[in-house]
């Protein structure tokens, strides 16, 4: 199993958003980030994307799912807030499948960290910025790690 978990591309200053947290939506780099995607994740034999609920995830892999013409689903496991237990179970799927998992910085640190305790090597710092991804492979005996930076 791969899982090429993604963090929601820009999306502008949440303390200048008015509304709901949940229906902010991508700015204009974000937007373009959402785009450019389709193109990074080209090499990937992908199979399904979901997403967190919140407007910013779910515009972040639409392009991406119109591009493979494959219907984006959300989760709400994949929300701020969640934790990473629902990351952890879809790493210990078995299978040759790649997955798409968009979500937020919060629920990337705490898989992270989860990983770190449990021996993967990350590199030298545990990257997350808006629209990276962290490519996580659990077919090896081990679960290796590889971070993807954002496409612009």
């Amino acid at each position: 199993m791969t899982v090429l978990l993604l963090r929601h591309a820009e999306a502008g200053d949440r303390w200048l958003w008015s509304g709901n947290d949940r229906d902010r939506p991508l700015d204009d780099h974000g937007v373009k980030q959402a785009t450019e995607l389709a193109t990074q994740f080209a090499e990937f034999a992908i199979t399904r994307v979901q997403s967190s609920p919140f407007r910013r995830c779910v515009q972040t892999v639409e392009p991406l799912a119109a591009s493979l013409s494959i219907h984006t689903e959300t989760a709400p496991q994949l929300a701020e807030g969640s934790g990473s237990q629902y990351v952890r179970d879809m790493l210990a799927t078995s299978g040759d499948t790649t997955i798409v998992l968009c979500t937020h910085g919060d629920i990337i640190a705490a898989v992270l960290g989860d990983l770190e305790r449990h021996g993967c090597e990350l590199g030298s710092s545990a990257r997350m910025q808006k629209a990276s991804t962290w490519q996580l492979d659990s077919s090896a005996p081990s679960i290796t790690a590889r971070y993807l930076p954002p496409p612009c």
